[in-house]
């Protein structure tokens, strides 16, 4: 069962998919570092999740 949150604070997917939306976003307005540091962020975050959420198959 999730941990009970606060209301207003997001689960810890929700905040990986928002440092990967902001990575992209980024990217698009051509800030390729912070791009890079969003998506690396990311890709923490991903890794700390259970089960397969946010991961790529194999």
């Amino acid at each position: 069962m999730p941990e009970p949150r606060s209301p207003g604070r997001a689960g810890p997917a929700a905040r990986a998919y928002a440092l990967l939306g902001a990575g992209i976003a980024a990217n698009e307005n051509g800030d390729h570092q912070a791009a890079v540091e969003l998506g690396d962020r990311a890709a923490a975050r991903f890794a700390e999740l259970p089960g397969h959420a946010g991961r790529c198959a194999r």
